[in-house]
């Protein structure tokens, strides 16, 4: 097998597992940057707008990647959905406030 034949079947095993790990990295960004959002204001994000301000406005330590779409969802119980799609993968989340 040569060097082209390998790395070709390297990166048809392993393409998909990237996808979702890039998938599951995004939805972990928001995750963090939640509780952060949560932890200063009591509160979780209306919408992925006001998060995105937020990590904007922390100079720096705290970062999103790049989302096809990003959905956040405030359901009973102080819970956070969240739903994303990062290159056409589609990752959910449910976060329950910190005790």
């Amino acid at each position: 097998m040569s060097d082209l034949d390998a790395d070709q079947l390297f990166q048809t095993f392993t393409t998909p597992f990237k996808a979702v790990a890039q998938s599951l990295q995004g939805c972990q960004d928001v995750a963090y940057a939640a509780h952060a959002f949560r932890r200063k204001n009591n509160r979780w994000p209306q919408d992925f707008s006001e998060l995105s301000t937020f990590v904007e406005q922390s100079n720096g330590f705290l970062i999103l990647g790049e989302y096809d779409r990003v959905d956040l969802t405030n359901l009973p119980n102080d819970e956070l959905e969240i739903t994303c799609v990062v290159s056409g993968r589609f990752a959910h989340l449910t976060l329950a406030a910190p005790n």
